[in-house]
């Protein structure tokens, strides 16, 4: 009889200690967590001081974006999130040359980028807790292709590979957006989920520096028209998950083990 209540006992402490172990090993910060994430881009390209080039509709395009990230929590409030993406950006429009022609210009770039979000969230005790995000990145553009597809009377369909020659390897940019993120446990870890939306704008001119100094021919001169500045921008759709690095704790194991096992046993409990 002694040695079952002393078994009833040791659960019932052992799911208080439980509990207890819960709010002080899962706290509202967190701890550091890694993760993949991917969506979508929707890019374009703004022209600036080229009012022919700013007044042309451009297509609808949708692109690829993917990656790894850190979440780094600072307080309750803010957070870092470093990442990794592969990103695709471009054009897509279809304008009348002055012969008649129905041209049309696709513009199609991959890059690395390199960013460093800041995110500002709202503590809450709700399953999704909202925040907003400002970053920066900087990128490096893997190439691809720019394709220009003309109609009668003076038909061809021409592409050229995207190069120093054509443009700006490097890519410099701000960001920001808003998202919705929850943790959740999985076994002894924590799970972060996160659905954001952010608006890019690149910094840089993508024109070649070739092209601006005129030691490069513009390529599709058409749709280049070489003025004033031309930046990436884009709206990213993305959604993340990222596991933290802390294991937790067995709350029962660890209050059996320190509190009820016998000096020099470490299989039984006190008592047997």
């Amino acid at each position: 009889m002694k040695r079952v209540l002393i078994i009833v006992l040791a659960m019932a402490l052992c799911g208080l200690e439980a509990q207890a172990q819960m709010q002080r090993q899962r706290p509202e910060i967190g701890g550091v967590s890694v993760g993949i994430k991917g969506g979508v881009n929707f890019p374009r390209m703004l022209y600036l001081h080229n009012e022919t080039m700013s007044q042309t509709d451009q297509g609808i395009l949708v692109k690829p974006v993917a990656g790894v990230y850190a979440d780094i929590p600072l307080n309750r409030w803010m957070s870092v999130a470093p990442e990794i993406m592969y990103v695709e950006r471009g054009t897509s429009m279809t304008y009348q040359h002055h012969s008649g022609s129905t041209v049309n210009y696709d513009m199609h770039l991959k890059y690395a980028d390199v960013r460093l979000p800041l995110e500002l969230r709202w503590p809450m005790k709700s399953v999704a807790q909202p925040y907003a995000v400002v970053g920066a990145e900087v990128g490096l553009c893997l190439g691809d292709s720019i394709r220009m597809k003309r109609t009668a009377p003076i038909a061809f369909d021409e592409s050229v590979a995207v190069g120093l020659a054509n443009m700006n390897p490097l890519h410099v940019g701000v960001f920001g957006g808003v998202g919705i993120r929850n943790r959740m446990a999985v076994g002894q870890r924590d799970l972060i989920l996160k659905v954001a939306a952010t608006y890019h704008l690149g910094l840089l001119d993508s024109y070649s520096p070739m092209e601006k100094d005129g030691m490069a021919q513009a390529q599709n001169v058409n749709a280049y028209q070489v003025v004033g500045q031309r930046l990436p921008e884009g709206l990213e759709l993305t959604v993340g998950a990222a596991l933290s690095l802390h294991r937790h704790r067995d709350a029962c194991s660890s209050f059996l083990g320190d509190r009820y096992r016998r000096r020099g046993s470490s299989r039984h409990l006190f008592g047997y």
